[in-house]
């Protein structure tokens, strides 16, 4: 059970950089550039992670612990740089650089 969410929040991205140019195997310095991975458990139901990083899409991703799966995806127009969720849990904050 827990490889499967491992295995979601590890999931490898793109061999390129959001501007398109080829990533280069070794060169770490190339992947300091890309967005980075953030997720936060939902305060008011922690069976929720809530996840947004650098794949194939640009969204934020709600994955359910108790069903093993994403339950919710909504598209960003920008790669998220932070993230911030309310007491609650009915807000959502996200921060984005404009290069990306």
């Amino acid at each position: 059970e827990v490889c499967q969410l491992v295995d979601w929040l590890t999931f490898p991205g793109p061999a390129f950089a959001p501007d398109g140019t080829r990533l280069k195997k070794g060169h770490k310095l190339q992947y300091e550039l890309l967005p980075p991975s953030l997720a936060r458990f939902n305060p008011a139901n922690p069976d929720t992670v809530i996840y947004t990083g650098y794949g194939m899409e640009r969204c934020v991703q709600f994955y359910s612990l108790s069903q093993k799966a994403v339950v919710r995806t909504a598209a960003l127009t920008h790669w998220a740089t932070a993230m911030d969720v309310s007491p609650q849990g009915h807000l959502l904050a996200l921060a984005a650089k404009r290069e990306w």
